[in-house]
């Protein structure tokens, strides 16, 4: 009879084999994960993230990472699942409201857009921060597209680029109001 400590062991190197041999800590997988996103390896953070998931399941912070991933990926509909999954387990973090908000809002495919519901997160994310914060506003202006309000959304993208901050993001930011005010709302790329 294996004793306790053997049986712990062999679990652990039984899950490690599952993973494809991998040693590294849910938080150094995490670590790992973030630092390949910033350097663009979408697919490498994914796996990661989903490494960490795995051997996490309640990790709200891995989850919201994992749903990001899918939303580069332009996978709309697992983002969604993985946003709803961080929202179930009671994510304090605002980014998963305003993110699930705004891919109910832009998402290329009809089935998956609520603009109802993408407000109601919208108003929890800014409940959350306490106001409409300055990356909430042009979140916010694509909800209000999907909504038909343009003269709400012009507003909002009109405060976010006149800013004085200078994000990359900017230039994008200027044709969303330029199409807001055509009276087209915007859609995120499709697959």
């Amino acid at each position: 009879m294996l004793s306790r400590d053997a049986v712990r062991w062999a679990f652990v190197v039984g899950g490690m084999l599952l993973l494809g041999g991998c040693e590294l800590s849910p938080e150094q997988l995490m670590e790992r994960g973030l630092d390949r996103m910033r350097e663009g390896d979408y697919a490498g953070a994914l796996a990661d993230f989903d490494a960490v998931v795995k051997l996490q399941p309640n990790d709200v912070g891995a989850i919201q990472w994992r749903a990001r991933m899918y939303e580069f990926n332009r996978e709309y509909r697992l983002a969604l699942h993985d946003y709803n999954e961080a929202i179930r387990l009671g994510t304090s973090n605002s980014t998963a409201y305003s993110n699930r908000g705004y891919i109910l809002a832009t998402a290329p495919d009809d089935s998956l857009r609520n603009g109802q519901a993408a407000l109601a997160d919208m108003q929890q994310a800014i409940k959350m921060e306490g106001e409409v914060t300055y990356l909430l506003k042009p979140k916010l202006a694509t909800v209000y597209t999907e909504l038909g309000d343009f003269q709400t959304a012009i507003r909002l993208q009109e405060e976010f680029v006149n800013q004085p901050d200078e994000f990359l993001i900017k230039d994008a930011a200027r044709e969303r109001l330029a199409q807001y005010r055509v009276g087209k709302p915007y859609r995120a790329p499709a697959k």
